[in-house]
């Protein structure tokens, strides 16, 4: 599996750096090295640099979501909240045609991970033109589509920056985030007899009409499996 402009970091328990996409990759590369060191300052400046993610990567070709899912399974063993920042274009060229979108935010919500897209296609662009808006053909359209329905559905967000500064108050909003989170727990009816379906969860603020609560859309019931005789 070969991933190009991609990068994911794990948090576990808010400790960055645990596993890139490059991990599943053939080869490495002094950002994936970076990354899974916690080295953030480097990753930021490397990506400024407009560094190849995956540079011993010859095909250029992009498995995000079958990464993505290898990312969740890797996760779901890993005590503490489960965080995963995308740094990517979005583009995916040689995922398996199963790898559906929906299999994709399946797996990250029974894994409990909640999911931020930092997207680097607009930094190029602007970095390539100096335009501010680039070219919206149907593989960006796409791209910029499955990265919101990601985040969107487990409750984290996608940040589009243009230039340096933007790249910097990206990672720093997502941090701030991470850090001033509020944990809402409930017990649902009775759902023995209903393992596997999904459950939708919507979150409003009383009296407060004009504020966004950013949650994630629901869970999957675990399956639960009888006793042994």
């Amino acid at each position: 599996m070969n991933m190009k402009k991609t990068l994911l970091f794990c948090i576990g328990s808010i400790s960055i750096g645990v596993m890139t996409l490059a991990t599943f990759a053939a080869g490495r590369s002094e950002i994936a090295d970076a990354a899974m060191k916690g080295d953030k300052a480097a990753v930021r400046t490397m990506i400024q640099q407009k560094m190849d993610v995956n540079s011993p990567q010859p095909d250029g070709a992009t498995a995000l979501l079958d990464g993505i899912i290898k990312v969740a399974d890797y996760m779901k063993d890993v005590e503490g909240r489960r965080v995963i920042v995308i740094v990517s274009d979005g583009e995916d060229t040689i995922s398996d045609l199963d790898t559906t979108l929906e299999k994709v935010t399946r797996r990250l919500l029974q894994a409990d991970c909640q999911v931020y897209v930092v997207k680097t296609k607009d930094f190029e662009n602007y970095k390539r033109t100096g335009l501010r808006q680039g070219n919206a053909n149907i593989r960006v359209l796409d791209a910029e589509r499955r990265m919101l329905e990601i985040s969107g559905q487990t409750g984290g967000a996608v940040y589009s920056p243009l230039d340096e500064s933007e790249l910097n108050d990206a990672f720093n909003q997502i941090s701030a985030e991470l850090s001033d989170q509020y944990i809402l727990s409930y017990y649902p009816d009775s759902d023995a007899d209903k393992g596997g379906e999904f459950r939708s969860i919507s979150v409003t603020i009383k009296g407060k009409q004009n504020m966004t609560v950013r949650t994630r859309k629901g869970y999957y019931v675990p399956k639960r499996t009888g006793l042994g005789m």
